[in-house]
């Protein structure tokens, strides 16, 4: 049997009693099903838990190739350096676990030092490297390499002459690459030393994707009664953000045409200071291999392990992976999107040109019609107005969505009814009023969305447009809403800081606090909330909460006992996850978890049940996915898990702009059909909003 378990306060857990430890402690924390600050009681260790739960590492170190080549880049450098008659001396840069620098030990380096800051992670690192025998062998030093002395009263007895370190995110530089082996060159390294990995590449492609484009860059139009809702042109590219990271590889190849092959836009070579700057642009001519428009820059990087390039190692996606399909799948290093600021039209074999910067911790890239053209491109990130997430944006853009919304409300509106949304950045309130409602109250305390609200509103007529409140609905007067009572309470629901399904029923909560504010016959749209779940097998997304174990014949086993205790006294049983970029297969039907009626105030006793879920096809049981399902009105649904009903042994389409919520196992199990059932205990406390959830395989 597996059995996990797991307590909710909001995205944290829920209270413990003072009585039960005297070394916790009152804090704050704010719970995002009531929308409100409360004091609950933690242990004083519960920080330090919950940072040492969230530096796992998980699908990093279950990176075979990663690995392996680490390993071989270390062995050349340490070569190469004794072949000259040095002694290998090796800094490991932010150690973690410790296994690069075991490797190091391994390889044959002369010395070893390894330095990590966060206290706690370094002394797990000494308890993996006594497990294994090199304690003696590796001096761990608890800070960052950019603090380290070096001298007979340093932290280095002597300069270094092999650099190992994996400082590297999905932009190769967001995590400080650059300054980082800069200053190891400069302050803690001889000349003539190596740096493992050597270099990096870093590619763009330019693609032609309008539906992409129109779906996660702009708000589009939307035409209700006639009226169109639009925001001005200058306007319309809402998202605050220029990176997009996802995987690649699962963006289906037939819907989109490349226009340029893969194109090496930036080297770093990090064992030469001279030539790693911190700053550079580039502007390169570029010939359309297909007629279309340039929507698109994907990007990734490849690094070499060693200064020969014996030793590759590519984040490409399958297109351009060397091993195509059978790419090893990581969730650390993954692909990203840029949105090409002006699209316009190609014809084949018509120059492009593609305008390319870094940083010393971002990137940015366009596309441009003429050479010398530098219409504010690759300006930060903070240049950009900060509106909504790509996700909420390609949520709002989704047509047949809307459709049922815009169904539901012209059943629910009619010319008297005065309206009251609960609900981010939501295009309801004017589809109400569009629909013919007498007045739409909006309630909600909404500053990343605020501009593009009230942009929208001041497109339309003064008569047709939405009375703002910026504020919660708990907070709202009667005269703030011109002493009307309200016929209609409505919402998507959708709250940008919830991270479980059950989050967004701050919505209910809100509904409850304005129940004076409501007529006797009052309705609610959504009517009902309904928890879903199907059980899950996952090729690869099971690695992200897993034990490591043992990695290139290096035990981590003392890594995964401090990583999993933490986690299971800190960490949620459930978590946000993008599940259309995870191949999967559902070993189940969906079965419902719980309802809530929204059209009725939240009740006073708390809800429970208990549910079991059969499997109904073999195969390894990883976890299991939830999502809420929102009755609109009869029988209009609209679902945040998948396009349709999940089917046992087959690949679930899951919607891709939310984030349904995951259950992991530890380790996967093998289930039969027939043979096996999840069992999923549940408990909503009404009176704080706390979710409790249990999960196990039998």
């Amino acid at each position: 049997m597996i059995c996990t378990t797991g307590r909710f306060l909001s995205v944290l857990p829920p209270l413990v009693f003072l009585r039960r430890a005297m070394s916790s402690t009152f804090v704050q924390d704010f719970n995002p099903i009531t929308g409100r600050l409360q004091w609950v009681v933690r242990s004083e260790e519960y920080d330090y838990q919950q940072e040492i739960a969230r530096s796992a590492y998980g699908d990093m170190l279950h990176d075979d190739e990663r690995n392996a080549k680490y390993q071989m880049g270390l062995e050349i450098a340490i070569r190469k350096m004794q072949s000259k008659g040095r002694k290998a001396k090796v800094l490991d840069i932010g150690t973690g676990s410790g296994i690069l620098a075991m490797m190091a030990v391994r390889a044959g380096a002369d010395h070893v030092f390894a330095c990590e800051a966060f206290q706690p992670m370094a002394g797990i690192a000494r308890k993996v490297m006594k497990s294994n025998g090199y304690d003696t062998k590796i001096h761990v030093i608890d800070k960052r390499s950019t603090e380290l002395s070096v001298g007979l009263d340093g932290d280095l007895p002597f300069p270094v002459n092999i650099v190992v370190a994996e400082v590297f995110d999905t932009e190769l530089i967001g995590e400080g690459a650059i300054e980082t082996f800069l200053h190891a060159h400069k302050h803690l390294m001889e000349s003539d030393s190596l740096i493992v990995p050597s270099r990096a590449t870093m590619y763009a492609q330019i693609v032609h994707y309008p539906e992409w484009f129109d779906s996660w860059n702009v708000l589009k139009p939307v035409t209700v009664n006639d009226t169109v809702l639009s925001l001005p042109e200058e306007e319309r590219c809402c998202s605050g953000t220029s990176l997009h990271d996802l995987q690649l590889s699962q963006l289906a190849r037939h819907n989109w045409t490349k226009l340029s092959e893969p194109i090496p836009v930036f080297r770093f070579d990090f064992n030469n200071p001279k030539r790693l700057v911190k700053e550079n642009r580039r502007q390169i001519p570029v010939s359309s291999l297909a007629a279309g428009s340039p929507h698109l820059v994907f990007m990734w990087w490849d690094i070499d392990m060693d200064p020969d390039g014996q030793v590759p190692l590519s984040c490409a996606p399958s297109w351009a992976h060397p091993d195509g399909d059978k790419l090893p799948w990581r969730d650390h290093w993954m692909q990203a999107i840029y949105y090409v600021r002006k699209p316009y039209a190609v014809q084949k074999c018509e120059t492009m040109y593609l305008q390319a910067f870094h940083d010393e911790f971002s990137l940015d890239f366009d596309v441009v019609q003429q050479e010398g053209d530098d219409d504010g491109y690759c300006e930060t990130n903070e240049q950009l107005p900060v509106l909504i997430g790509r996700t909420r944006l390609a949520m709002l853009n989704d047509e047949h969505r809307l459709s049922l919304y815009i169904a539901a409300l012209k059943k629910l509106v009619r010319p008297q009814t005065v309206c009251l949304s609960i609900c981010e950045s939501s295009l309801l309130p004017f589809v109400a009023k569009l629909l013919g409602a007498r007045k739409v109250f909006s309630a909600m305390d909404e500053k990343r969305s605020s501009r593009m609200m009230q942009s929208l509103n001041g497109c339309l007529p003064k008569d047709q447009r939405v009375h703002f409140l910026w504020k919660n609905a708990d907070e709202v007067k009667a005269e703030e809403m011109d002493d009307e009572k309200i016929d209609l309470v409505l919402a998507e629901p959708w709250f940008s800081r919830s991270h479980a399904p059950w989050h967004d029923l701050f919505f209910w909560y809100s509904r409850s606090a304005v129940q004076r504010h409501l007529k006797p016959n009052a309705k609610v749209m959504p009517s009902r909330a309904i928890l879903r779940a199907v059980v899950m097998e996952f090729d690869h997304l099971w690695k992200i909460r897993a034990p490591v174990g043992s990695r290139e014949g290096l035990s981590i086993e003392r890594f995964d006992e401090v990583i999993m205790e933490s986690h299971r006294k800190t960490e949620d049983p459930v978590e946000p996850q993008p599940l259309w970029e995870y191949d999967g297969r559902a070993l189940s039907r969906t079965h419902t978890l719980m309802e809530f009626d929204l059209s009725a105030v939240v009740p006073d006793q708390d809800l429970a049940n208990q549910v079991r879920i059969p499997v109904q096809s073999n195969g390894r049981c990883c976890g299991v996915a939830l999502w809420m399902d929102y009755v609109l009105v009869d029988d209009i649904v609209v679902s945040t898990g998948s396009h349709s009903p999940p089917e046992p042994g087959q690949p679930v389409d899951w919607l891709p702009y939310y984030r349904q919520s995951v259950h992991l196992f530890p380790e996967p199990a093998q289930v039969s059909e027939g043979k096996n059932v999840v069992h999923v205990s549940l408990q909503l406390r009404v009176h704080d909003g706390n979710m409790n959830i249990h999960f196990n395989v039998e």
